[in-house]
Order: structure tokens, then sequence, then C-alpha cells
């Protein structure tokens, strides 16, 4: 049963990405998806992300299904990264898949963030992310 809930999940979030735009452009979107995290109905959304981390952890099957719902994006953010090297918008030495899983790990970050503090401030972390990424395209 909790292999069927994180399938959906993660079926879910790729719902997200496509409605958001993020796999078009992808600082806009990213920041966009970002942006999301601070609808009120995602607070609980997100807390069974971090419980399916969680179990994750423990079983192999859940394991696998959460691994394939973080591995597909990050491909898709790597490659997106390359096609921006190639256009001069990001700096040709990064790794692609490098700065793919860091912008993973913000998201993630600002996920356990908001499934454990009501009180976070979303736009501050989105203007902080920003301007970090402003950094690598300018």
């Amino acid at each position: 049963m909790i292999t069927a809930i994180a399938a959906q999940w993660h079926e879910d979030q790729a719902g997200l990405l496509r409605a958001d735009g993020a796999v078009g452009d992808l600082v806009p979107g990213y920041l966009d998806l970002l942006r999301s995290l601070a609808a009120p109905a995602e607070r609980e959304r997100v807390r069974l992300g971090v419980q399916i981390w969680a179990e994750a952890l423990r079983a192999p099957e859940v394991e696998a299904v959460a691994r394939a719902g973080v591995d597909a994006p990050r491909e898709v953010v790597a490659r997106l990264v390359r096609v921006a090297q190639d256009r001069g918008e990001l700096p040709a030495g990064l790794p692609p898949d490098g700065l793919a899983r860091v912008f993973i790990a913000i998201y993630q970050g600002l996920a356990l963030q908001t499934a454990w503090d009501a009180g976070l401030d979303n736009d501050a972390y989105v203007r902080a992310v920003e301007g970090l990424v402003s950094l690598l395209t300018s």
C-alpha cells in the first residue's frame, strides 16, 4: 500500500512539473515550482512526501519508486542545464547532473521546511534562491 501511495505521490509531482512549465523554461519554471509549495493545500501533500522519504529508507520497494520519482526529473533538469549551457545561459564548466542535484536538494529542503514549519516565509526562501541562481546566470 505504501508503495502505491509513493507512486501516486510522484505521479502527482510530475503533473505539477508539467502544469507549472518547469520543464519548459528552467529557472522561471523552477522558481514557480518552489513558490507552489506556499499554497495551503501543499503542506499536507508535502508532509506525505516526507513520510515517503522516511519509509524509503526502510523498504526497498518504496525506495525504488521514490528513486524513480526523483531520477526522472533529475535527468530532465540535467538535460535542460546542458541546453542552457549550449545557449550560454549557464557556465559551461558546471556539471549538469551536479547542478540538477543541487536544484533538487533546494526543493527537498524547502519541502522539508514546509512540512514542519507553518510559519515558513516561502517568498523569502524563493527570493534567496532567485538571488543565488542569478549569480549563475549573470
